[in-house]
């Protein structure tokens, strides 16, 4: 169901926003002007964005008549409801948990637990990282591959200035925190912890909101204003935390086969789309703007 899932923390829509818009949707959320990098003794390291330059403070934007090109911070669930909104009723069901399928000439069989089969024309593989229907089509081609680092993320109310309408982080050499708008009123702040561990570790370490967010303040609790006070400020059950992996990219999701793989030829009715195709870690922000690129080409391909 809809609230199955966390609230959500924030996403930037990015290179989303154009696919939004071909959608029909705005491109709404808390707008940010500055990025601003800092050391743990709040010492500035450098700055950009449009209020960072005289040339284009008054606009803040690109200058192309009346479009002001921004990114939007958002809250995925807000997201995920305005992407709903408009489909007509039953078009999404709840409560399936796929266990595999079947693909002949004319259609997928879908095999759910403790529900009957059922038949559709096509299946698109939207269902993440570690994604049933990519397992099966692709046979474990191209195996999850770990990147290093452990991510900690978690949200609180926050009207500090460098948070408003802004968005900084703070690095040591070992250990960076970011944090951005989630939303504007209230005016809540989304925090991402990150550093590097081994995989062996990050598998044994504790998941619960309480133990990561304390490992948060471990690492940070002494830090520049508005760290001490986000953090300070942040619930247990807000604080979720996991290691991260991406995969080695596929050529091409045709003609796999041809390297012991799997693989999808051209005449099937299974694909896949996000982080279900390609996983990336969450660094810069854009996996959730390709799947809703991905989404836009996977429509046009159909059509």
């Amino acid at each position: 169901h809809f609230e199955q899932r966390a609230p959500g923390y924030g996403l930037t829509l990015q290179q989303g926003a154009k696919a939004l818009r071909m959608l029909g949707l705005p491109n709404e959320g808390v707008f940010s002007h500055t990025h601003r990098s800092f050391l743990p003794d709040g010492t500035l390291l450098g700055a950009y964005g449009r209020a960072v330059h005289e040339q284009t403070r008054e606009t803040m934007g690109n200058g192309r008549e009346g479009w002001q090109r921004r990114n939007a911070h958002i809250p995925r669930q807000e997201l995920r409801a305005r992407l709903l909104e408009p489909l007509r009723a039953g078009t999404v069901r709840w409560g399936r948990s796929l266990r595999r399928y079947d693909e002949d000439d004319e259609g997928v069989t879908l095999y759910f637990d403790g529900y009957a089969p059922e038949r559709a024309s096509v299946l698109v593989g939207a269902d993440g990282i570690r994604s049933r229907v990519r397992e099966q089509l692709l046979r474990g081609c191209a195996p999850l591959r770990y990147l290093g680092n452990v991510v900690i993320l978690g949200r609180a109310p926050c009207a500090h200035p460098l948070l408003t309408e802004q968005v900084l982080q703070t690095l040591d050499g070992h250990t960076r925190i970011y944090a951005m708008p989630f939303t504007a009123e209230p005016a809540v702040a989304m925090w991402q912890l990150s550093f590097r561990m081994s995989e062996a570790d990050a598998q044994r370490m504790p998941r619960d909101g309480g133990s990561l967010l304390g490992e948060a303040l471990r690492r940070c609790g002494g830090w520049h204003e508005p760290i001490p006070s986000l953090l300070a400020a942040t619930r247990p059950e807000d604080v979720t935390g996991y290691p991260t992996y991406d995969r080695e990219t596929l050529s091409s999701l045709r003609g796999a086969q041809g390297d012991g793989g799997g693989g999808v030829d051209d005449t099937s009715r299974v694909t896949l789309l996000g982080d279900a195709a390609h996983p990336m870690s969450p660094f810069k922000g854009q996996g959730a703007n390709q799947a809703l690129l991905d989404a836009v080409e996977l429509a046009r391909a159909l059509r």
